[in-house]
């Protein structure tokens, strides 16, 4: 028994991934603005995920912490009445940050009553335009090609609030957003005019789509780390690289947390 506690503790204590919120603010120097913990069998299907929000309080404060870091970092910068823009990435595919970002947009239009435009850019992998059933309409990309007008572009999914903007019209077929982040940037501030937030999901940071540049150009950006899945080393180079940028980071997002030990033990061990 002693041996085996001995080899938790000192794995945990070399671990080169991410357990706890402690663990991502020591070595990033980000503030952990919410961590979600991991929910078995969950579906990105909106509805499914705005009931189980609802039902799980903790959930819903989490989210609704997360907006009101954005806002009160809105808030201290330049003072405008457009809309804001938070691009939502994660450090590497899988992380989570498809199904972040649209608990967050649906948080904001049916919690909180913000008119919120959630926006697919992450083309290669177009979650959001399969999992909210997008017809054909045009998307993001025929929009950054002047082939579209913003309200062609506008869907809504049935008995809500939310405005919806797909990659593509042929988002079922496999591509990239090959467009130069300043045209998609641009394509993007009418969403401002008639939004409060306007919430983009970019492709994973370790991805060669072009839409990652776009984090540039956006408001601010929001970092998804998987618990216990994201390399604490990739994590750091992603962090500085975005760090460089003209946009401020609103913070990290700690997704799919686990907690393996009791409390009170995470508090001997120094561990949470």
């Amino acid at each position: 028994l002693v041996g085996s506690t001995t080899l938790v503790v000192c794995r945990e204590l070399n671990s080169k991934v991410f357990r706890a919120p402690a663990d991502v603010e020591r070595t990033l120097g980000l503030p952990v603005v919410a961590n979600v913990a991991r929910v078995p069998n969950t579906s990105l299907h909106p509805d499914r995920l705005l009931k189980l929000i609802r039902k799980r309080p903790a959930l819903q404060t989490a989210y609704r912490g997360l907006l009101s870091d954005v806002w009160l970092a809105a808030a201290s910068g330049a003072g405008s009445a457009r809309g804001k823009t938070i691009g939502v990435m994660g450090v590497e595919a899988g992380a989570g940050a498809t199904t972040i970002a649209a608990a967050l947009a649906l948080v904001a239009s049916e919690s909180c009553g913000f008119e919120t435009t959630l926006v697919d850019a992450h083309a290669e992998n177009p979650a959001l335009s399969r999992h909210f059933r997008l017809n054909g309409a045009p998307g993001l990309m025929e929009l950054a090609n002047g082939d579209a007008t913003h309200a062609e572009c506008i869907q809504r999914p049935a008995g809500g609030g939310l405005q919806l903007v797909s990659s593509s019209s042929a988002y079922r077929q496999q591509q990239r957003l090959d467009l130069d982040p300043k045209c998609i940037s641009a394509a993007l501030s009418h969403f401002q005019e008639s939004s409060d937030l306007v919430i983009v999901d970019l492709p994973p940071a370790v991805s060669a789509d072009r839409a990652v540049g776009l984090s540039h150009h956006l408001d601010f950006v929001l970092l998804v780390v998987q618990a216990e899945k994201t390399d604490v080393g990739l994590a750091e180079r992603i962090a500085r690289r975005l760090g460089g940028g003209t946009r401020p980071m609103v913070g990290v997002v700690l997704n799919q947390s686990q907690r393996h030990v009791p409390g009170w033990l995470d508090r001997m061990l120094g561990l949470g």
